[in-house]
């Protein structure tokens, strides 16, 4: 082998994760009831594990990502934006209204100066 080689397994060694386990001594009669190497008995039955809590976030990849975002961004500044939308809203509609009702406001206006040039 090559000096390089040796170098590459001789790195330091250092923790990467952390395992964590239980042993538990039981008697005969239980290990009866209970066998654990021969075949596989119902899942989730000795012992019982709950569902695990995850978040509906990850269900459906786009509104995952709309979700996280709406989440964070109503904390901070929700109220505000409800606001803004709010008087956008009126706005456009103020603004829809006029230029719907123009033509009528403007054969009014034309009408009234004709009536008084004329009568």
């Amino acid at each position: 082998m090559t000096k390089d080689v040796h170098k590459y397994f001789r790195l330091k060694k250092y923790v990467t994760g952390m395992l964590e386990m239980k042993l538990s001594l039981v008697s005969a009669a239980d290990a009866k009831l209970e066998p654990v190497e021969k075949k596989r008995g119902k899942p989730n039955r000795n012992p019982f594990l709950p569902r695990p809590d995850r978040s509906k976030w990850d269900y459906f990849w786009i509104l995952s990502r709309f979700r996280v975002a709406m989440k964070f961004f109503w904390k901070k500044c929700g109220a505000q934006f409800l606001c803004y939308l709010v008087s956008i809203l009126i706005l456009a509609l103020l603004i829809a209204s006029f230029v719907w009702q123009f033509p009528n406001i403007m054969i009014a206006v034309a009408s009234n100066s004709v009536n008084k040039a004329f009568g």
